[in-house]
């Protein structure tokens, strides 16, 4: 059902929303946070799956990553970069912890 890849995006992606969302005030909190929110990225992934399989179709679960910037499609990062992993730790530097940004997965 998963794949080697997937468990490691889903364990990283896991531990950097529970540190944007407790910004480890406490280790209770922190413990708390990645607990709550690896619950909540297997139900939907497990959702994702789920109806993947009755749609006769696959679906691979993937840290958002972005492979190109400016506009001209010369223009290429030689790896991608991983955009799901350092956007919610800028955000949560230049908000202050007033913004937190969820959306890492793909």
């Amino acid at each position: 059902m998963l794949n080697k890849n997937e468990i490691i995006s889903i364990s990283i992606i896991t531990l950097i929303l529970a540190f944007t969302i407790s910004l480890i005030q406490t280790t209770q909190a922190f413990l708390q946070m990645l607990l709550i929110v690896f619950l909540v990225l297997i139900v939907n992934i497990t959702a994702k799956k789920i109806t993947s399989f009755y749609l006769d179709s696959e679906i691979e679960i993937k840290m958002w990553e972005i492979l190109r910037y400016g506009f001209q499609a010369h223009k290429q990062f030689k790896n991608p970069f991983p955009a799901g992993v350092f956007v919610p730790l800028i955000l949560i530097a230049i908000t202050f912890g007033k913004l937190k940004w969820m959306a890492s997965l793909v």
